[in-house]
């Protein structure tokens, strides 16, 4: 049979005859109207244009990232060294020696998060307007006023002939990475940056960038400067009675402090010793601060806040660590979680990885994984081959403020003038004129009031006549205050070297000795052995102050009984304890030890909650005769149950509402179970006791308190108004912006009715549509391009919209700022459990991706396992990691030539 078609005859003999031409499709076309004709050529055009421009950018994007696969080779390798990665692209590096394992280190951070650590080193050094303008400078001033960099230079002739060979080969496989590769081959942010105009090509790194970034670090978690701060400012509010209030004191009757057992004798730690004797009591708060001195202190922290939350804010963050003994495990062994809580950006500021020496010995002894710093050799969190440990932040009050008398180039100490020591500093600016600045410093420290902003000089204007303060007297002529700045992380120390033999630790003992050398930040370290050993030690130089320094408020420049002695709490008199009595170790930032042990470590300790409902789980659970197991440890992290709705729901409760809607969220509170899901049951009451929270803090506070101390909603805040609640006429429940003397029921009746006029504007008009993950979402934005401005450059590197469920003082702590909104500020920057009866059943996940690169499929998405809920499974040894293996990639010695 012989089928026609308009398009083609088949000839008898079944094969086709000569196509016509044109072909129909085009006669077809060309009997369209001209105008029709025209349009759909123009819309052809558009659209192989787009076509063309999403290759392109899909190939420019793609551009950056790491080969994973194959072999690629790395000058100075000795050996191979295999790096195989699982589904989740998170790398286990094996090697012959431990040269090899960092320069393969450095190699494979620098594949994945380059361009942070260029973007960390310039930070560190003061040099982020070199990249990015004069929007950076404030930034740099204040770098270059503490001189992080300097410290970091100063540090590396101290560091262990070990630790510096292993910074040396990390340093080399950086730079074998970067060698003959483009900026569009290093990261899709340079690609940006080039199209810009910056000139920029990567500097060859170094050994003292890495030392640099742990400055930053030690910045972000450096114990109470911001208190100090917030309290004087408070005192000059309000007075020195009413200012205490707002500091109260750590409720040891009702949060356990970390070692509940053991004292101090003859310089030593003892876990088994009878408890004696106690510090003095504090004195009170110092009294009002004369104008001058208030406008430094206010220059000191303009300065301070104009450093990025990425580089450390100091403020609101804090941490989960426990540990539990065999005793109370389903398998006989210990058990250890931790999750850090950090300001969240993108990327995280963790890349997990797995370091092995394919033999250990003694020249290659290294079988460790965890949670690394790029830039940084080793693992700062994880466990070895023979034990595990955690960190939390001790906070112990390490930086003190001195107000000092400064005349021209010098200033007032014991009777004298002293000469200044000064610096200048040129920064240079991208497409601006290079910014030079004086660094001015005393005997105590840098001047960080010459850092700040205009802040001061408004304060200079409030009592401009007002004598001098004690202790001023004798003086002549008018002294400028200027506040300087005594921190012992700007003392060169040699904290690198207690990464590297942490990572090394075989036991108790090697464990303890190697955080001898961990300088800064202090940190509450929990352990765990495969002997079945637990533990905890502090660690940190915690200098001893004299009689006159308090460590509370700023302190007096010019008197030398506010100095520092010179010396430290000595190492083995910080608390430890080695298979404590309760069969476990809680820390999550609250007092490390009671009020008799006899040095003075803070006094403004996180107040608690966290730690205090994690002992109340653990404990319940050994109640019920329940065994703790792996999943038992993750759901503690997390529990979402609000701290201080137990406390304040009874109260709002109380109060009558007039009418149905007014009350309408009232009446959620009342069968509330005081958790805090992202959604789902219970998830509009959370988010209505929360807006009701923000709004009570703002209109009891907000007209006494300048804006500078206004309440973020944190742990302390909560204890200040759970003290308040018992007092109902208490002269901050009173708005001194109206005739009228408010009680606390008048601010409760304003901030229910607003809370549901705001759900409302925000959310719905039913309460039961409103969600707590809806207002309070985790959003991740990079540090630098994503938060450029221009809103096309932020869609392509910032990622977000999470529901959060949690809040700053739940155990999941998502926690947000009621000063500025409901947004996650710090979080979770990392989960792990380790199961030392077996290490492949332990767990763990980060805040973002291994990738740093965005649209690589590991960009976020370990995100998308934390904000469910979930985590990861973590192999350790050789047969779980083959099993997981999504990809290998070789590292090879560069050819040998012959002669």
């Amino acid at each position: 049979m012989t089928v026609a078609s308009s398009d083609a005859d088949i000839s008898d003999a079944g094969s086709p005859a000569p196509r016509r031409w044109p072909p129909l499709w085009w006669r077809r076309f060309q009997l369209l109207p001209r105008p029709l004709r025209v349009t759909t050529w123009i819309v052809v055009a558009l659209a192989l244009a787009m076509v063309a421009a999403l290759l392109a950018g899909v190939m420019i994007t793609r551009r950056s990232f790491p080969q994973t696969e194959g072999r690629v080779v790395v000058p100075g390798l000795g050996a191979e060294v295999d790096v195989v990665r699982d589904e989740h692209g998170i790398p286990q590096i094996y090697a012959d020696t431990a040269d090899d394992l960092f320069r393969a280190q450095g190699f494979v951070h620098a594949q994945e998060r380059f361009f942070e650590m260029d973007v960390r080193r310039h930070a560190t050094a003061g040099r982020l307007a070199e990249m990015f303008g004069e929007d950076a400078v404030e930034t740099d001033v204040v770098v270059r006023t503490l001189g992080w960099r300097r410290v970091a230079e100063r540090e590396l002739p101290l560091l262990r002939p070990e630790t510096r060979a292993a910074l040396d080969a990390y340093a080399a496989g950086v730079n074998a990475y970067l060698e003959g590769r483009s900026l569009g081959e290093i990261s899709l942010e340079y690609a940006v940056l080039d199209a810009g105009g910056l000139d920029h090509r990567p500097e060859p790194w170094t050994p003292v960038d890495s030392l640099a970034w742990l400055k930053a670090m030690a910045w972000d978690l450096r114990g109470n400067m911001d208190d100090e701060i917030a309290r004087s400012l408070a005192v000059d509010a309000v007075g020195p009675r009413r200012a205490q209030q707002l500091f109260p004191q750590y409720p040891y009757a009702d949060h356990d402090p970390i070692v509940t057992q053991g004292s101090v004798v003859d310089g030593v730690y003892e876990q088994d010793a009878t408890a004696g004797g106690s510090r003095e009591p504090l004195r009170p708060a110092p009294r009002y601060r004369q104008a001058r001195e208030r406008a430094a202190l206010a220059r000191a922290a303009s300065a301070a806040d104009r450093l990025p939350a990425w580089l450390g804010s100091g403020d609101g963050v804090g941490s989960n660590a426990w540990v539990v003994s065999g005793d109370l495990t389903d398998t006989g062994a210990p058990l250890l979680a931790n999750d850090p809580h950090l300001g969240v950006g993108m990327p995280g500021v963790w890349m997990q990885v797995g370091l092995h020496c394919r033999e250990r010995t003694s020249a290659c002894p290294y079988d460790v994984a965890g949670f690394s710093f790029s830039g940084v050799p080793g693992v700062i969190i994880g466990h070895n081959a023979d034990i595990a440990w955690g960190f939390t932040n001790l906070g112990p009050d390490v930086t003190d403020l001195y107000v000092e008398q400064v005349r021209g180039g010098s200033y007032r100490y014991d009777g004298q003038e002293l000469p200044l020591r000064t610096r200048t500093e040129r920064i240079k600016v991208r497409d601006g004129d290079d910014v030079a600045i004086e660094v001015r410093s005393t005997r105590h420290g840098p001047l960080l009031s010459d850092a700040g902003g205009d802040l001061g000089d408004r304060l200079r204007e409030i009592g401009a006549s007002a004598s001098e303060s004690a202790g001023a007297s004798g003086t002549q002529g008018d002294p400028e205050y200027a506040v300087a700045l005594a921190w012992t992380a700007l003392q060169p120390s040699t904290t690198a070297d207690a990464i590297l033999a942490l990572d090394r630790a075989s036991d108790w003992d090697s464990f303890r000795t190697a955080l001898s050398s961990f300088a800064a930040p202090g940190q509450n370290v929990v352990y765990a052995d495969k002997d079945g050993q637990i533990g905890y030690q502090a660690t940190g130089l915690i200098p001893i102050r004299k009689s006159g320094n308090d460590g509370r408020s700023p302190a007096r420049g010019w008197r030398s009984e506010d100095d520092w002695t010179g010396e430290v709490v000595p190492y083995d008199a910080l608390p430890h304890v080695l298979d404590p009595d309760e069969d476990f170790v809680v820390t999550a930032n609250q007092a490390a030890v009671g009020t008799d042990y006899p040095y003075f470590l803070t006094d403004d300790w996180d107040r608690g909650y966290r730690s205090q409902r994690i002992r109340t789980l653990l404990e319940a659970a050994v109640g019920r005769g329940e065994q703790l197991d792996v999943e038992a440890m993750a759901a503690i992290q997390r529990d979402d149950l609000h701290p201080l709705a137990a406390v304040l729901v009874p109260v709002l409760l109380d109060v009558r509402l007039r009418g149905h809607y007014a009350s309408d969220g009232q009446r959620l509170l009342a069968d509330w179970d005081f958790t805090q899901p992202a959604d789902g049951e219970g998830s509009a009451a959370a988010a209505y006791f929360s807006v009701v929270w923000r709004n009570l803090l703002a209109l009891t506070f907000h007209d006494d308190l300048p804006e500078a101390a206004w309440p973020d909603g944190g742990q302390r805040w909560m204890a200040v108004v759970t003290d308040l609640l018992r007092r109902p006429t208490d002269p901050f429940w009173d708005d001194v912006e109206t005739d009228e003397r408010e009680t606390r029921d008048d601010i409760i009746r304003a901030a229910l009715v607003q809370a549901r006029d705001e759900l409302t504007v925000r959310q719905a008009l039913d309460p039961g549509e409103w969600t707590w993950g809806e207002l309070h979402e985790l959003d991740l934005r990079s540090s630098t391009l994503g938060e450029s401005g221009i809103a096309v450059v932020e869609r392509l590197f910032n990622r977000g919209g999470w529901g959060a469920a949690g809040s700053g003082s739940a155990v999941a702590a998502f926690a947000w700022d009621a000063a500025e909104g409901y947004e996650v500020v710090t979080g979770p920057s990392m989960r792990m459990v380790v199961d030392l009866d077996d290490f492949d059943s332990s767990r763990w996940v980060s805040l973002t991706g291994v990738s740093g690169h965005a649209f690589h499929p590991h960009y976020t998405d370990q995100t998308d396992v934390l904000m469910r809920g979930d985590d990861l499974a973590w192999p350790f040894s050789q047969d779980a990691v083959d099993a997981a293996a999504d990809d290998t990639l070789t590292l090879v010695p560069a050819p040998t030539t012959g002669g």
